[in-house]
């Protein structure tokens, strides 16, 4: 992490990009994964550099989130070298998809990768959500040390404990995952049988059929098509011990906390994502072992990489205090703090920001009838403020008589720290505040109140 620079300014959009597409990256076993590289430039030409480095590793190819979200561009115009990868037997990289497996050693080595080239300052941050916020977590449990400043956006801590399983129940979404990704996945060596492409997405059964004939079998469903599918979707559905597949640091990466980089560290979760407990347990494990600054940020919001900026999560109207401004303005604040040492007030802030829910009575809104509200808001800094008006939070509307009515919120979002952490001054004392408006639990009641907000929403 840098040191704060009096010289250093926050970062605007001034430059052009030039980018580098499908640069094969090997990795340590010689599959090569795709790998575009967005500069800063003028008049179309990179610049020399060098310059900070953000690194985006993706299953759902990186071409497409390019054109969907445009952050290769957005922070490349203001100075960053942006790297954006295909994960491994996605789209443009070799290999076979192994669900989470590979990321820890791929994420290692494309960080090792970075360091060799002139564009590279040094320090690296990396972002994305879901797999992708996997991705940072399962390359930092192998201690990279060019790894300094990380945002993963509702992702997992153990896999088999409070994500793909929970408690060793499996969240059939990662079998449908499999299903519906085998089908998206355009890879060169998966869909080189020329009916495979047209079978997966024509006449195949879909996911829901399957429900009814669980458990399924080798050879029984489409996914015998795209063996390294079916492989991995039936070890996740049979393995329901906590045996050795489930303690790998690409999908355990709390049991390598030890092994993390002293990284800046922002975990961003939503009160409606089944994430929101691993996100809690990572924040909490982490920041009791990092000295750098691990912070989380969690909203009213469902799984997504823009839900941040919405204000609703389903039929719930939580108003426009539930939203940030701009996703992106969260990250470029971290990442000119932690990479350039932007003097941006992020060290004065408290470890904790989040939307307090449940603290007032519903009421419906017109005409719509979705609820409103919510006690507390994050801006596009991260930073907590208070409500333009006292609104009410609710977590689910109900059909009656024709007409929609509001059904107050039973789960109370609380804070994961216990009272212990708690501190009269400084840092910490702000901590407190924000920590005194929820109710006191300790952090195992805290996660099990956590899961009873995603069974109301």
């Amino acid at each position: 992490m840098r040191p704060i620079d009096p010289a250093a300014r926050p970062a605007r959009a001034e430059f052009d990009i030039h980018v580098t597409r499908n640069t094969m990256v090997a990795m340590r076993d010689g599959v090569r994964m795709a790998t575009d590289v967005y500069l800063p430039a003028r008049d179309g030409r990179p610049l020399d550099g060098p310059f900070p480095v953000l690194l985006y590793r993706t299953p759902y190819n990186k071409a497409e989130s390019e054109a969907a979200f445009g952050q290769g561009r957005w922070f490349a115009s203001r100075g960053y070298a942006v790297v954006k990868q295909d994960c491994r037997g996605c789209f443009a990289s070799e290999g076979q998809v192994n669900f989470l497996v590979p990321e820890a050693e791929d994420g290692y080595d494309t960080l090792a990768w970075i360091k060799t080239q002139a564009w590279a300052a040094g320090p690296v941050g990396s972002l994305g959500t879901s797999w992708s916020g996997w991705t940072q977590t399962a390359m930092a449990a192998l201690g990279p040390d060019n790894l300094v400043a990380m945002v993963p956006n509702m992702s997992g801590a153990d896999a088999h404990e409070s994500s793909v399983r929970h408690g060793g129940a499996l969240e059939l979404r990662f079998i449908a995952w499999a299903f519906w990704h085998s089908a998206y996945n355009t890879q060169a060596g998966l869909t080189a049988r020329p009916f495979v492409t047209p079978a997966l997405n024509g006449g195949a059964p879909p996911f829901s059929d399957w429900l009814t004939r669980m458990p399924i079998r080798r050879g029984q469903t489409q996914l015998a098509l795209v063996e390294p599918y079916e492989r991995w979707a039936l070890q996740i559905l049979t393995r329901a011990d906590y045996d050795e597949y489930w303690r790998h640091p690409s999908l355990n990466p709390r049991l390598h906390w030890d092994r993390f980089p002293d990284a800046a560290m922002l975990f961003v979760g939503g009160w409606y994502d089944s994430y929101a407990r691993a996100t809690w347990e990572n924040w909490a494990g982490l920041a009791a072992r990092q000295r750098g600054p691990v912070r989380v940020l969690m909203g009213p919001w469902t799984h997504g990489s823009i839900t941040p900026e919405l204000s609703y999560s389903g039929d719930v109207e939580f108003g426009p205090e539930a939203a940030l401004d701009s996703f992106d303005e969260v990250h470029l604040r971290w990442f000119d703090r932690w990479l350039r040492g932007v003097d941006n007030g992020l060290d004065a802030e408290a470890p904790i920001r989040l939307f307090v829910m449940g603290a007032a009575p519903a009421r419906a809104r017109a005409p719509g009838g979705s609820c409103t509200g919510g006690a507390g808001a994050m801006s596009a800094s991260g930073r907590s403020r208070a409500p333009r008006s006292p609104t009410s939070s609710c977590a689910a509307t109900a059909r009656c008589g024709g007409r929609r009515r509001a059904r107050p919120a039973r789960a109370r979002p609380i804070a994961s720290t216990p009272p212990t952490r708690c501190r009269p001054s400084g840092a910490m004392s702000r901590h407190c505040a924000i920590w005194r408006r929820c109710r006191p639990a300790s952090p195992t009641r805290a996660m099990r109140r956590a899961a009873g907000a995603r069974r109301t929403s």
